[in-house]
């Protein structure tokens, strides 16, 4: 606002260089060390207070758009340590005490800051403000279907009104503000992509960082249930957050000369979600992989090509070896992994999912129109949370909807499912595309489990529909 305002402040050496790091790849870089560090040692509030300052409120006056808080708003999530939301281990947690404290004012400032810069654009920067954002109609209308979750039903209750509208704010209002402080025009087409790749490398390293923890004695990470558990989530949590980011680096390898120094990532954040024994997440994983595989050896040259076979050969033959030397551990590993389906999970006390679908649909059946909304699932009892915030779901997106929202919910997702449908592919483009597999892998890996309704996988959702949108408001500008 400030360097508008006052051109001469752009000439600033200091603001300049300042500027000229956070638009940087090693900005993205640093985000992403710091995020790891964090969750290793703990150090959340610390870090946060100049996070927000440096990537907030720093951009909001002397920066040309709100670019820089991209990074930190889709890794952030990962960055809360077992040290500091230990629930399940410790019986400490973040959001406690002044932690609490600190956080609603570091979320105060943040989101202060944020629309300050939103209404100087609708004021100042209407060309950052006119157009009407594609997904609105869909939006209102999934909104309205989270609010009126169980109206007319039984078991409704205006108290469990907040749940739903807090996830809806997940699924949806970083969209709409992303759309309005940023300059498509003048962003990289890559820039959704080196983010989301440095966030998946992020949560494959604290996963590598637990796997060696727990070899060496370490059991703070394992939960009272005896399942691997870090600050931020638990195993299927861990793992569906890195299926949303292997799309990106096979990107990156498209675009670049040397795609050798990317190939290797989505196969590092696959063998992550292995070592979490996560089935959903990593099938997920793999499923992303092999489509977006493909179209690298469609889109690349024959010299690309011949390097991600070489790549590919190298990790298949690295693998047997391993699979030889480490013969019996791996083979326990798989025998976890493949079990059968009714193998008890971490917040399980009735084995199987299938019960837990059928009383889903019988919810759906209670109250058709609106459903039973989100406090009726039953058969998952959440350790600890039985009765709190967060409730036990039904680890499936279309049922979950049905059961808590009706048919009105699931009416206004399909709706919002074609809208982003259509603004992806109306046009279609390998940077849409490549974004929208970030989607995709959250719907897929939402079909056994939560992660639609969880708040991190949220904002990563509501980031890449903006940077589809930006994509087009990018190539509008360009025709």
């Amino acid at each position: 606002m400030l360097t508008e305002l006052f051109p001469k402040l752009k000439e600033n050496i200091v603001i300049k260089y300042i500027n000229k790091f956070l638009y940087s790849k090693f900005y993205i870089a640093l985000i992403a060390l710091c995020t790891l560090l964090c969750n290793i040692f703990g150090f959340e509030i610390i870090y946060y207070y100049p996070l927000v300052l440096v990537s907030v409120i720093f951009p909001c006056f002397f920066s040309e758009d709100m670019l820089p808080m991209v990074a930190p708003l889709g890794m952030t999530y990962a960055s809360v340590s077992i040290k500091s939301n230990g629930n399940y281990v410790t019986g400490h947690s973040l959001f406690d005490g002044s932690s609490k404290i600190n956080l609603f004012i570091l979320f105060g400032l943040a989101i202060g800051f944020t629309l300050a810069r939103v209404m100087y654009n609708f004021i100042k920067r209407k060309d950052l403000t006119r157009r009407m954002p594609s997904l609105l109609f869909g939006y209102i209308g999934m909104g309205l279907a989270f609010i009126l979750a169980g109206l007319f039903s039984i078991y409704y209750e205006a108290k469990h009104i907040l749940y739903p509208v807090v996830v809806f704010l997940s699924l949806s209002f970083c969209y709409f503000i992303l759309l309005f402080v940023i300059d498509w025009k003048k962003t990289e087409k890559s820039y959704f992509a080196w983010v989301m790749t440095f966030y998946g490398l992020v949560i494959s390293c604290e996963v590598i960082y637990i796997v060696i923890s727990i070899k060496m004695g370490n059991t703070i990470f394992i939960s009272n249930l005896g399942q691997i558990f870090t600050g931020w989530g638990m195993r299927n949590n861990i793992a569906g957050q890195i299926s949303l980011c292997v799309a990106a680096p096979i990107y990156l390898a498209i675009k670049s000369k040397k795609p050798l120094i990317y190939l290797w990532m989505p196969l590092f954040m696959i063998v992550s979600c292995f070592l979490v024994n996560s089935r959903g997440g990593a099938l997920t994983s793999c499923l992303i992989f092999v489509i977006a595989i493909i179209i690298y050896f469609v889109k690349v040259d024959k010299i690309a090509r011949i390097k991600g076979i070489a790549m590919l050969g190298a990790a298949t033959l690295a693998g047997i070896v391993l699979f030889v030397v480490k013969f019996n551990a791996i083979k326990e590993l798989l025998s976890r992994f493949f079990a059968s389906i009714g193998e008890s999970d971490m917040y399980v006390i009735t084995q199987g999912r299938n019960e837990t679908w059928m009383h889903g649909m019988s919810n759906f059946f209670e109250n058709t129109l609106f459903g039973v909304g989100f406090y009726q699932c039953k058969d998952y009892i959440f350790y600890n949370f039985t009765t709190g915030f967060v409730p036990a779901r039904y680890h499936n997106i279309y049922i979950q909807f049905l059961a808590s929202t009706g048919l009105f919910g699931i009416a206004a997702y399909f709706y919002h499912r074609a809208q982003t449908l259509f603004i992806t592919f109306k046009k279609p483009s390998l940077e849409k595309t490549f974004i929208y597999f970030t989607v995709l892998a959250l719907v897929i890996s939402s079909l056994t489990d939560n992660h639609f309704f969880n708040i991190g996988p949220g904002l990563n959702y509501c980031m890449a529909l903006a940077f589809i949108e930006g994509m087009n408001i990018l190539e509008e500008k360009a025709v």
